[in-house]
């Protein structure tokens, strides 16, 4: 065997030791460890609960505290929301980084990082045709502008759909119209429902019988509809 050179018996002993190391390093870290680099990432930011069972599977699953400590988007291979409060949408879809959960949606779209929200995230949806239509109308307006934007807005099963703005509770006035014929009933009482038949084909004025009552709900319907009461 020829003499070795100092170099060579120095990079021998160094690619021994190395070697030591990682194969120290390997015992020592479990199964799920080593695997965990080529695991799919997922920000997830909301309760799983709402998931279609088995889109996680798999996953290393990341809340917003994680994303907070780092501020790194990129760490991640997906982002999926499942609960955004009022101000974290008007954040996103306009732009403002401040809050951790608008700035995360705003720096993934811009690094091309994948986006999901589910219908239930958009908690503003429970006041469908309950109350103010342009105050709903203008939080959905904010999620149109996230899909705009590349947010892939999803059903239960998954599924991609474009959600369509809920059209108010209260009628609008026709451009014309004919005074509306007084429905035919057995009471006094007009009702929210009977209300809403008579907004329907209104101009200006519904008339009614001089000895109708009129509940609440009903008022505040000719109210909004912007109707003139006349009692015959």
């Amino acid at each position: 065997m020829s003499e070795m050179s100092i170099d060579d018996i120095v990079t021998l002993i160094t690619k021994q030791v190395m070697d030591t190391i990682a194969q120290k390093k390997q015992a020592a870290c479990p199964a799920d460890c080593q695997v965990e680099s080529v695991r799919k990432k997922v920000l997830l930011v909301g309760p799983k609960d709402p998931l279609p069972e088995g889109i996680l599977t798999g996953a290393a699953i990341y809340d917003i505290e994680d994303f907070k400590a780092e501020r790194n988007v990129l760490k991640y291979d997906q982002v999926i929301i499942t609960k955004l409060s009022l101000a974290q949408l008007s954040d996103a879809a306009n732009g403002k980084t401040g809050d951790p959960v608008a700035n995360a949606i705003i720096y993934a779209l811009l690094e091309g990082v994948d986006v999901l929200m589910t219908g239930c995230a958009l908690c503003y949806r429970k006041f469908a045709g309950k109350g103010s239509s342009a105050f709903y109308n203008m939080y959905e307006q904010f999620a149109k502008k996230l899909q705009i934007f590349g947010v892939k807005l999803l059903d239960n099963n998954l599924q991609l759909k474009v959600q369509e703005a809920v059209p108010p509770k209260y009628p609008s006035k026709p451009a014309a119209a004919h005074l509306p014929v007084f429905p035919a009933q057995d009471s006094r009482l007009i009702t929210e429902s009977d209300a809403l038949k008579l907004a329907a084909g209104a101009k200006d004025e519904v008339k009614l019988p001089a000895n109708s009552i009129l509940t609440p709900l009903a008022k505040d319907v000719f109210t909004r509809a912007k109707l003139k009461v006349v009692l015959e």
